[in-house]
């Protein structure tokens, strides 16, 4: 999943800053995910 997100912020340009404002995370938690060290549930 981590690089989907990747490849729809790149695609979209959004930073990961915008997307963790909008998804109510922090910007870390959103890298975290996109560099699998982040196990989602």
């Amino acid at each position: 999943m981590k690089n989907r997100i990747k490849e729809f912020r790149k695609k979209f340009a959004i930073s990961q800053d915008y997307l963790a404002k909008k998804c109510d995370v922090s910007r870390q938690t959103i890298n975290a995910i996109e560099n699998d060290s982040m196990i989602l549930n």
